[in-house]
């Protein structure tokens, strides 16, 4: 059940800037850590941009820390799982442990949690990097997704256990990041 790097997958969900100014208590520096580590690490990273014309890009922090590989889909269905170039992208990667940051966290993150699941993928919510427009909203969508199964935990968290061992390679960048 450990997330290991050869078999995650992180997903940001519609960090953009006109939808992260309405949200309540959102943190991006725990998307961009995962994002840089996710650089440093060599996890692939897909993300989403919810209507992009109307409400903008992704947030230029999460942009700057993430791979140049990473893939941005414009969707209109609140799961990703929706948008069948999403869809395609992620069954061609050979990963088992989906990560999920973003808002909103009751909206298009817990839909795309769901339908994840249902594809037979492990779902990883971190949950101090994602966010809605009420704190209620997320902390109820936060209970509802523990209750179904999906992991929920921190952006901390998820970088030390795809490290595993203060021995790693990248252990002092990756200290670097978290610091």
């Amino acid at each position: 059940m450990r997330m290991r790097v050869e078999d995650s997958c992180l997903v940001v969900i519609d960090e953009q800037e006109r939808l992260c100014a309405a949200m309540s208590e959102f943190d991006v520096t725990r998307t961009a850590l995962l994002a840089a580590a996710a650089k440093e690490l060599g996890v692939p990273v897909l993300a989403t941009e919810q209507n992009p014309e109307r409400l903008g890009g992704t947030l230029p922090q999460v942009v700057a820390a993430w791979p140049e590989a990473t893939k941005v889909f414009p969707k209109f269905s609140y799961s990703c799982w929706g948008e069948p170039e999403f869809a395609g992208a992620l069954r061609r990667l050979p990963v088992k442990n989906v990560i999920l940051t973003g808002v909103e966290t009751h909206v298009c993150l817990q839909q795309t949690a769901f339908e994840l699941m249902d594809e037979g993928y492990r779902v990883i919510v971190a949950k101090d990097a994602v966010a809605s427009r009420r704190t209620s909203d997320r902390d109820t969508s936060l209970s509802l997704l523990l209750a179904r199964g999906v992991m929920v935990t921190t952006a901390e968290s998820i970088v030390f256990e795809w490290l595993g061992t203060a021995r790693h390679p990248s252990f002092k960048t990756i200290l670097k990041l978290v610091k």
